[in-house]
Order: C-alpha cells, then structure tokens, then sequence
C-alpha cells in the first residue's frame, strides 16, 4: 500500500512541514505506510485501531480467502441509498451519539472495494519498525470489536521504542465515537 499511502497523502501534505497525523482503522494504515515511507515525514503519529492483526504480522495464506468477502462488503455499500446505509449504522452502533452518523455515513460513500486488499492482512511489522518519530497506538478491547489485540500491541512497542501504547477498554473499534472523552484525555496528554 505503500505507493497509494504517498499518493492520497500527496494531495495535501506539500507545504505543511512535519504535521502530527492522526489515522483511525484504513486511515491508522495510511498514514502509517506514508511515514513509514520516507525520513522525517511527521513530526509524530497517532494510530487509532489500525488494521493490524496478529496472524498479517507475517502475510498468512488464510488471509487470501477472506478478501473477495470484504470487497463484496464495500461494494455493497455502492448500491444503497443514504437512508439504507444510515439504518446499517445505527443497527450496528446504536449507542453512538446521532452526530456520529453523518460523517460515518459518507465514509461509506467513499470506500472503494480495492481497499479490502489493504484491510484483511497486509504485513505490518516493517511499516512500524520504520516509523522515524514518537508514535502512540491507542486500541480498544477485541470483546467489543477492536482489532489491535493487547499482544499486537505489545508486539508493535517491541518492534519500535518510539511507539507508546494506550487501552481503551471501555470501547471496540471505534474508540473516538465509544469512548470520546477517555480518547481525547489520552491524545492530551500523549501530545503534552
């Protein structure tokens, strides 16, 4: 993904120096792979439940086979209305506040089926060993639906001291939406 990463990246970051960037699940990889990509990219970074699991740290053949179900998952967002998409969600998230909805509605829109090459498995460990600045990983609890597991995440602060890592147990993956108050307490103070 590496090539895509610098690609979306590069169609906003000339001109802004070293930002802090912030990436949550497929955006958590993208900008990931666009530091990972080249020295002194950002001057630090946030990855919020990436896409990193402990069976992609190497590629596994298993992974193969779950792919085409993801894409057909995002195509089928292609087809549904606004309304259909936003029943999925609220199906899916029902306690998340209604000012959630809009921007993951329109999030929907805009995944292409391409991405589940990027979201079931690619391996991870080389990006992270790469990363040239402070970076903090916050992840959720898998019971509740997030991916970065505590031994992933372990796994990533072993493969770079410049990782820190931060559990949020109160939410899954969508830790920003579950949980906001404890993830802007630990983005403050990671920041500070």
């Amino acid at each position: 993904m590496s090539g895509r990463a610098d690609e979306v990246m590069a169609t906003w970051s000339d001109g802004i120096g070293q930002p802090t960037l912030i990436g949550h699940s497929m955006g958590a990889q993208t900008v990931a792979e666009y530091v990972a990509g080249g020295p002194a990219r950002a001057s630090r970074l946030v990855l919020v439940d990436p896409p990193f699991r402990a069976e992609s740290e190497i590629e596994s053949a298993g992974m193969a086979e779950i792919r085409p179900a993801i894409r057909a998952w995002l195509a089928s967002f292609a087809d549904m209305s606004i309304d259909e998409i936003a029943e999925i969600g609220r199906a899916q998230h029902g306690d998340w506040p209604a000012e959630e909805f809009p921007t993951w509605i329109e999030s929907k829109t805009q995944v292409r089926p391409e991405a589940a090459a990027d979201l079931s498995g690619a391996p991870w460990s080389p990006t992270v060993r790469a990363f040239d600045c402070p970076t903090l990983l916050v992840h959720g609890d898998p019971d509740r639906g997030g991916i970065v597991t505590p031994a992933v995440a372990r796994r990533v602060g072993e493969l770079n001291d410049r990782v820190t890592v931060s559990a949020i147990d109160s939410a899954g993956h969508n830790i920003h939406r579950e949980d906001f108050d404890r993830f802007i307490r630990v983005l403050r103070d990671w920041l500070a």
